[in-house]
């Protein structure tokens, strides 16, 4: 051969592959339940979230910052990313109805490209379960991928073994059709998928491919590598143990991006490869997943269950390094595709999604008009977004947003706009007419002809005659069995503020108030009527406000100020419930009220410390008993002397103790209420329990090891301005600070660690304990069928303001933290921002147990809440507390307090929103006349209500 045709082959060849080589591999990488905040090229992710790989692609690439799924939990998204239309038009709501697939004859993403491409699909499917049928229905091999590695079950997957997210559960993973024995698998999950992920570049690499990386990562189950979670529990102490495994699950989430964005570069198909990385809905509660500043989680459509972090790159057709502002939906992903590849799709398909490519390329500043969701029955949650605009609602009720100025969506503008709101709610109202109606409600409104066929599939016949045949038999057996009445448990700690997880502070360790967060309704805004122990628990269990209770110290009795008054415990004894208390519920001893209230009543103290028993006997040796008339002053004093945890209340004892978890009375008093459920002392009877939790008041005591959780260098304490009580009335204040040792206006750092270790010991502790009582309660099959409450009775300075104790009518002494668990009716990890009272106990639980209060209530039941976390709660939160003769009154609205101490110029006036920490007070200022004559006609009202059972005055106790 010459040298000309030499180089004339050589030029046809190469030529011959660079036209090859024009079309471009297409990534996409989904990941699942990621937090909008869980990115750490989100300038807003919690310091322990790091996340290199994925923070390169982003800042090589062009990041969406308002980019949305088109569904609000895992599979309506993935149906509406496959199809390319809004997945409502096939009956694709929820995660249901994707389990349960769409017409397998319609076409899906691989179907629209030319078949030059081969494509697979790695990871979660959830777009139709096979269930073993032998033709494998909605296997991705019949839904034109080339191949796969996939498993096709809903909800999670077991990281480790080839089993759901319960032991029975079996998920098999299947290798193109064969499923994979435990022999065939091994591995961590992530690792494995990010695995098949590059061997398949490694293999197609010479063609266009298509490649869709569906990790499972980081949905539930929490698992990942022990030595990972051990790693991020070693560095940030102050996380939990579920956001510490959610770290090292994103940590092996990031390593797989990094791993396919290398082999994508390292075989020199980088520069040509459109990818797309985003998760399939906001980040999950019940997870721990941060959504940062968003409103919501997986499973809402506000902002904070339908944004992802979106990041897309082509660097050979556009340039990366860019943010770009446009909201963009996960439909318009696969149009994006078709766009790209410059192919025809068949004549008369519609998308609803729209190429990106004109944003990228800086062809087009516009995209959508109109963006809609919808959540479908049973809770019929729906948004629509307009511009700026975004309307949220529930059925026929609607709030309006402003998404620009108001990305939270805390501010209903519905009232400012009405024009708007009802444009946008008419809008959903077109748009929804045009769907197909939920797989789940066995109906459709506008059925294909493909869909009416397949309904006439003998074997489709069968199954539903089957499903058909089960639905009655429970339905028959329900009939047959009456509802159990539910049992309760009523956990109340004395003294707690919001250090605690769940309420949101960061840096305590408290797992199994996180468990029961997981799997319950956390209340943000919650707030006791009283800062004080008597007062308090005597309007809670009354479902009285003070003032109409009259009783506004610790020594009043609710029996004498208010004969006419029924506790719930003796409500509830008296409707057929075995009641049983242990600890503090009501005040003191003297305060209990015997068989009327309860069937069992137990108060435990204290083992005798150590340190005390050795002090004693030294002491009788000399002296004689120390219960002697004679001995106690002298025995009391000697105590104080002896060293901190042998102090009183003043100045408060702190420390640890020496004794085991069960010699402390927290100890006992949970291990009590565990012997009364392993005897099952309520016979045939429902319970009601209350677990009066002594801690952490004062002295602060508790077991060593509680104490080494929290080394006092690594605490975290805000400061107060030193001039804080410059534009304070000094009747808001309470000297008790000076009992701890502390000067107005001085810091004493070291002293203040020492306290806040001891309080945040004693917190842990009662973890520790609560714990065990919920673990005996699951272990007796007793979970389901119980509502559980856990607040306290108070809040507790710590040293904010240079305030220490209670007394107090600022945010630390009036908010308590308040879960509620009731089966069948919240829904797991949900959260709500609505405020709400501990009046509000009462009516909430009578309401729940079917009972019909004795006589007026004055709290408002929290059922609509429990129901649905979005729902409005109270106008505002009424907390009052004495100075002598002056009653304090304080009014909590969404973004303000104000407080009156008797007379107008002893006025407070905060704005919460701007100032969380009340270190302003507005009252004096011009510019807020408006806002302060709107509080006070509030607070006026609350007055009124609190009042309106009877005239009790201060002067009346």
């Amino acid at each position: 051969m010459n040298i000309i045709k030499h180089l004339a082959l050589i030029y046809f060849f190469a030529a011959f592959s660079c036209f090859a080589s024009t079309k471009p591999n297409i990534v996409i990488i989904l990941t699942d339940d990621q937090g909008y905040a869980d990115i750490s090229f989100n300038p807003d992710h919690p310091k322990e979230v790091s996340t290199p790989h994925m923070d390169e692609l982003a800042r090589e690439g062009v990041f969406f910052s308002q980019a949305y799924t088109s569904g609000h939990v895992c599979s309506p998204t993935r149906a509406g990313l496959m199809l390319g239309r809004y997945q409502q038009r096939v009956g694709i709501y929820t995660a249901g109805d994707g389990g349960r697939g769409f017409d397998p004859k319609l076409p899906i993403f691989p179907t629209f490209l030319p078949n030059e491409y081969t494509s697979t699909a790695i990871g979660k499917w959830h777009l139709g379960l096979d269930e073993d049928f032998p033709e494998l229905k909605w296997h991705a091999l019949n839904r034109g991928f080339s191949e796969c590695y996939k498993f096709m079950g809903r909800g999670g997957h077991d990281y480790f073994k080839l089993q759901g997210v319960k032991s029975n559960d079996y998920a098999p993973v299947y290798r193109n059709k064969k499923r994979l024995t435990d022999n065939e698998y091994k591995g961590y999950m992530t690792t494995r998928l990010t695995e098949e992920a590059v061997d398949f570049i490694d293999r197609k690499k010479a063609d266009p491919f298509f490649l869709y990386l569906a990790y499972n990562a980081v949905h539930a189950p929490a698992q990942a590598p022990k030595e990972d979670i051990e790693r991020y529990k070693k560095k940030f102490p102050q996380i939990s143990e579920k956001r510490a495994t959610l770290m090292a699950m994103l940590y092996h989430l990031d390593l797989g991006v990094g791993a396919v964005v290398k082999k994508l570069k390292d075989e020199n198909l980088w520069q040509n490869t459109l990818l797309f990385f985003l998760t399939d809905n906001g980040g999950s509660k019940a997870m721990e997943a941060n959504n940062g500043s968003l409103r919501g989680f997986k499973g809402s459509l506000y902002e904070g269950g339908i944004r992802t972090p979106w990041i897309m790159s082509w660097p050979e057709k556009f340039k990366g390094g860019r943010i770009i502002k446009t909201p963009v939906s996960s439909i318009d992903i696969l149009p994006t595709v078709i766009d790209a590849i410059d192919t025809k799709v068949p004549e008369g398909t519609k998308f609803d999604g729209k190429s990106i490519l004109p944003i990228v390329t800086g062809q087009s500043d516009s995209h959508h008009t109109n963006m809609f969701w919808n959540s479908g029955p049973p809770k019929g949650e729906w948004a629509v977004r307009q511009g700026n605009w975004k309307v949220h609602g529930l059925g026929e009720k609607y709030n309006l947003f402003n998404l620009v100025a108001d990305p939270s969506e805390t501010k209903d503008l519905t009232a400012e706009n009405p024009e708007k709101a009802s444009e946008l709610f008419g809008l959903h109202k077109k748009w929804l007419k045009t769907m197909v109606q939920s797989a789940g409600t066995k109906k459709s409104s506008q059925p294909s002809a493909d869909e009416a066929k397949d309904k006439k599939n003998p074997r489709e016949i069968k199954r539903e005659q089957k499903r058909e045949e089960r639905r009655k038999m429970r339905k028959k057996q329900k009939s047959k069995t009456p509802a159990k009445t539910p049992n309760i448990l009523f956990v109340v700690c004395d003294d707690l503020n919001s250090h605690v997880t769940p309420s949101g502070y960061r840096w305590i360790q408290t797992p199994a108030l996180d468990d029961l967060a997981a799997d319950s309704m956390t209340f943000s805004r919650a707030y006791c009527q009283y800062p004080v122990c008597g007062p308090s628990r005597a309007s809670f269990l009354s479902g009285l406000y003070p003032e109409t209770t009259g009783v506004l110290n610790n020594t009043s009795d609710i029996r004498k100020s208010r004969p006419d008054s029924v506790s719930m415990p003796e409500h509830f004894k008296s409707n057929g419930y075995w009641t049983a208390s242990v600890g503090k519920i009501f005040h003191s001893t003297r305060h209990q009220q015997g068989e009327v209230a309860w069937h069992e009543q137990i108060m435990f103290q204290n083992d005798e410390l150590p340190q005390v028993t050795k002090a004693r006997q030294t002491y009788e040796a000399k002296n004689g008993s120390v219960d002697l008339r004679a001995n106690r002053k002298n025995w009391k004093a000697h105590l104080q002397k002896l060293s901190t945890q042998t102090r009183g209340q003043t100045p408060p004892g702190y420390g640890p103790t020496g004794l085991r978890d069960e010699q402390h009375k927290d100890g006992k008093n949970v291990r009590q209420i565990i012997n009364w459920i392993d005897q099952k002392k309520y016979g045939e009877k429902p319970f009601f329990i209350a677990c009066g939790i002594q801690k952490p008041h004062v002295p602060f005591l508790a077991p060593q090891k509680y104490f080494d959780q929290y080394p006092p260098k690594e605490l975290k304490l805000p400061l107060s301005p030193a001039n804080d009580w410059r534009d304070i009335p000094k009747l808001a204040m309470v000297k008790r600070f000076q009992a701890f040792g502390f000067e107005m206006g001085r810091e004493n750092d070291s002293l203040r660690r020492e306290y806040t270790q001891a309080y945040h010991a004693c917190i842990s502790y009662i973890d520790a304990q609560l714990g065990l009582l919920f673990k005996s309660l699951r272990e007796h099959n007793l979970w389901d069928n119980t509502i559980v409450i856990f607040t306290s009775d108070h809040g507790y300075h710590l040293g904010e303001h240079f305030m220490w104790g209670k007394v107090t009518l600022f945010e630390e002494c009036a908010r308590v933290p308040l879960i509620i668990r009731v089966p069948g009716l919240t829904r797991k990890g949900t959260k709500t921002n609505a405020l709400v009272e501990l009046v509000d106990f009462h009516p909430t639980l009578l309401e729940l147990c079917g009972l019909k209060a004795k006589g007026s209530l004055q709290g408002k039941s929290l059922v609509p809440l429990l129901r649905d976390p979005d729902a409005p709660g109270k106008k505002y939160a009424y907390t009052v507390v004495s100075r002598g003769t002056k009653l304090g009154r304080s009014i909590r609205t969404n973004d303000w307090r104000y407080a009156e101490w008797g007379e107008s110029k002893m006025a407070e006036l905060y704005n919460l929103k701007d100032d969380p920490q009340e270190y302003t007070n507005l009252a004096v200022k011009e510019a807020f006349k408006t806002q302060l004559g709107k509080m006070k006609q509030l607070l006026s009202e609350a007055q009124k209500t609190a009042g309106s059972l009877n005239q009790t005055t201060l002067s009346d106790d």
